[in-house]
């Protein structure tokens, strides 16, 4: 869905050329193309805070996850050493 961004804006540069030259100089740009840059700048960084809640995210589950398989295996050698005392 973040590609999407991109690939509309380019359609419209392509279609509505003075809509950017007006934004250029609505927010300050000389130039389109560093309009262009600084959008580029903007979305890498929105990209890299919503990949790095992401992974957070993912760590917390891993270790969560580790903790259960670390459970589940004292309990399987529990039984297996009940099982050999019984014997």
């Amino acid at each position: 869905i973040i590609w999407f961004i991109p690939a509309i804006a380019i359609a419209l540069l392509a279609l509505l050329p003075n809509l950017f030259i007006k934004f250029a100089q609505l927010f300050g740009f000389q130039t389109i193309s560093n309009l262009i840059i600084g959008f580029i700048l903007v979305l890498i960084l929105f990209l890299i805070m919503s990949l790095t809640v992401i992974i957070t995210g993912l760590s917390k589950k891993n270790v969560l996850l580790i903790q259960e398989i670390s459970l589940l295996k004292k309990e399987v050698e529990e039984m297996k050493g009940n099982g050999k005392k019984n014997r």
